[in-house]
């Protein structure tokens, strides 16, 4: 037997089965649920909990443990996973036995007999935190999407493997048809998790290693064979929540001052510039497009961390975790690209961010890419430059072409202590072809150790949008973060 033959089961086995899948005809992965399949809800679905106990390693000292999902409600795909225990991968059988149902006597559910292959929805990977076996750092579930999660926090925004013709109208999801987990030793910090990806324009391999800790790191490598051309790929998609904030004026009756998973998206361009977007609450599709060629990050982050912003005891909104992507090696020539969709709950992620190649893939292409992604309540290093505080959004009464904008910044400096004396520093503003600007001035907030930037634009036309961009600059040249944002008509 050949070295290559005896070799144990790993990135190159799923990318061989990627490259042959891009060669034939897309065939969609099962979602035919059998006759007799009860129709679920959200909370019935919730009811349908793994049983701990037969979580797999449950009965070993090893660090992770793993446990799935039942198919059904919005996840009727039938997802094979795998565990790779030695040189061969073993495919987990379903059985009822793995589940409990709570019961509810209003709402009976009784799942009906289901066969080995029934198979599942997607797996969850678990990790003690403060000897919790139930902590979960992980999830793959629906389609390409996974989601993660530091000590201590809650789950939030979510991530995608891979997103095809995002924005076009015609948003293509390849799906995570077959998962394969490495056992781990059992002192290791990290577990492997590999995936095969397989859509109607692509297919492709992921290989995703997992660090849970305060912060959780998963460093991601993909190779993605594409069957024809396509309108746009989005690398790292980013998936999250924003229904209002502080620069929303038009807030719902609600007790709530916020309410999101993410407050802005940052972007760190290659000569260290760091550039801050504002999510904002729309009635309206926006895409804004950012050129970022060979970024060293980006990422969708709840920057606002404070308990009185939110105020829910439930939802927990300040424990959600930000999600930082730091590429690995040059990804050339692109745009980040960030799109708000109207929304008018909670419960719908309507913001997504991604980075998408300057040319889109055409059949035979492969994409071979790299990065690091974080999930955690801290900021992105590298950046010694003052950030945004917040934004705040004001009408003018009676003006439906006027708005008013206060956006607080952290001094450029280290650990200037600021009064109501303090020199300010110079600042530049840029306005669209659509707007005017009139007052503006900076003045110190010593209340909360920030620059308060003040100005108010004018729409030449109140129904068209226009960008904005602003930055503050110290004496000795230290500029903050550069504040974007697309001024939309309310």
């Amino acid at each position: 037997m050949s070295v290559q033959e005896s070799r144990a089961f790993d990135f190159r086995d799923v990318e061989d089965r990627a490259r042959s899948l891009a060669l034939h005809p897309y065939r969609p992965v099962d979602r035919q649920l059998p006759d007799g399949f009860p129709k679920m809800d959200y909370s019935a679905y919730r009811r349908i909990r793994y049983d701990h106990r037969k979580a797999v390693w449950a009965d070993t000292p090893l660090p992770f443990r793993l446990e799935t999902f039942h198919r059904g409600f919005l996840f009727p795909e039938r997802i094979r996973i795998n565990v790779l225990d030695g040189d061969r991968p073993v495919l987990l059988p379903y059985s009822p036995d793995l589940y409990v149902v709570q019961p509810d006597p209003e709402k009976p559910l009784t799942l009906p007999p289901l066969p080995p292959e029934f198979g599942f929805s997607g797996v969850r990977v678990h990790h003690p935190v403060d000897k919790d076996w139930t902590h979960e750092v992980a999830v793959f579930q629906g389609a390409s999407y996974f989601r993660m999660k530091g000590k201590g926090m809650d789950y939030g925004l979510s991530a995608r493997g891979l997103a095809i013709d995002t924005t076009t109208g015609s948003e293509e999801f390849p799906v995570f048809e077959e998962i394969w987990v490495r056992r781990p030793a059992e002192n290791d910090k990290r577990i492997t998790v590999l995936a095969l990806l397989n859509g109607p324009a692509c297919a492709g391999a992921y290989a995703f290693d997992i660090e849970p800790g305060q912060t959780t790191l998963a460093t991601v490598r993909a190779k993605v064979f594409f069957r024809h051309q396509v309108k746009k790929a989005a690398l790292a998609p980013l998936t999250s929540m924003f229904w209002y904030g502080e620069n929303t004026f038009r807030r719902p009756p609600e007790y709530r001052p916020e309410v999101h998973d993410s407050d802005g998206l940052l972007m760190a361009s290659s000569d260290g510039t760091r550039l801050w977007r504002p999510l904002q609450t729309l009635r309206q599709h926006l895409v804004n497009h950012y050129r970022l060629d060979s970024p060293r990050g980006f990422g969708l982050l709840q920057r606002d961390r404070s308990f009185n912003s939110y105020r829910d005891l439930e939802a927990e909104y300040y424990l959600r975790p930000s999600a930082w992507v730091e590429p690995q090696g040059d990804w050339g020539r692109g745009d980040v690209v960030l799109w708000h969709i109207p929304t008018i709950t909670e419960v719908d992620d309507n913001i997504v961010a991604f980075w998408s190649p300057a040319n889109p893939p055409k059949g035979g292409d492969v994409l071979d890419f790299s990065y690091r992604l974080y999930w955690t309540a801290t900021e992105p290093a590298g950046f010694e430059g003052g950030r945004v505080f917040s934004t705040h959004l004001l009408p003018l009464y009676g003006h439906d072409d006027l708005y008013r904008f206060l956006i607080d910044f952290t001094p450029t400096t280290g650990n200037t202590t600021l009064t109501r004396h303090s020199a300010s520093p110079r600042y530049t503003l840029r306005i669209g072809s659509n707007g005017t600007l009139l007052e503006n001035y900076v003045k110190p907030n010593p209340e909360e150790q920030t620059w308060r930037l003040v100005f108010a634009v004018r729409l030449t036309d109140p129904r068209k949008p226009t960008d904005l961009q602003c930055y503050l600059e110290d004496d000795r040249g230290c500029r903050t973060e550069t504040w974007l944002y697309t001024l939309v008509p309310q």
